[in-house]
């Protein structure tokens, strides 16, 4: 919660207590900067799933032009770069102050990805994606490149709490946060299942 104490403000001291309370009250996080998530009430939580595949002329990018998206809304996003058809789910248990579940991609080609995540506090937990371990406190935001001999996950620290969950959406936070793109043209190597 937020107090503040007004106090007799000269004129010239006016101008530097509106910039310094819009600067705490406004900013807007992006990816690398914590954001403030305490008192989430998990009873309110919705899950879902967004995929595409955009024809392109060339190559398509896994990850950037097909994608495989699950996500419980404003907490936590996994970001794949599995192609369409993939089967997916997610599902959760949810306490006022306790969420816990998980979720899998599922791919013939490429097979299956799990992960699962206990949380406490909007980013407060543990998830763990391919058998691997992440503190919830350094961020919300997995991304997958499960095409390669070696699956490589690459966690980010962003503020999902206001991100609409649409393909849209995922795009402007790619365009806006490099380190998503970077991520998947890095990830080239196909990995083929037998």
């Amino acid at each position: 919660m937020l107090v503040v104490h007004v106090a007799m403000i000269s004129r010239r001291n006016m101008k530097l207590a509106v910039a310094l309370l819009a600067a705490m009250m406004v900013g807007a996080a992006g990816c690398g900067e914590k954001s403030s998530r305490s008192n989430f009430n998990f009873s309110q939580v919705s899950e879902g799933a967004i995929s595409w595949s955009s024809e392109q002329d060339g190559e398509q990018t896994p990850g950037i032009d097909e994608a495989q998206v699950l996500y419980l809304e404003g907490l936590v996003v996994f970001w794949s770069d599995f192609p369409t058809p993939t089967a997916t789910s997610i599902a959760y248990g949810s306490e006022r102050d306790h969420l816990g579940g998980g979720g899998q991609f599922i791919n013939a080609d490429f097979g299956e990805i799990k992960f699962h995540y206990e949380m406490t506090g909007r980013s407060s937990g543990t998830v763990v994606v391919a058998g691997k371990s992440y503190d919830l406190a350094a961020g919300g935001l997995f991304l997958i490149a499960a095409r390669q001999p070696t699956v490589k996950v690459r966690q980010l620290n962003c503020d999902l709490r206001n991100l609409e969950m649409t393909e849209k959406s995922l795009r402007l936070l790619m365009d806006s946060e490099r380190a998503i793109a970077e991520f998947f043209r890095t990830a080239e190597t196909p990995r083929i299942t037998d």
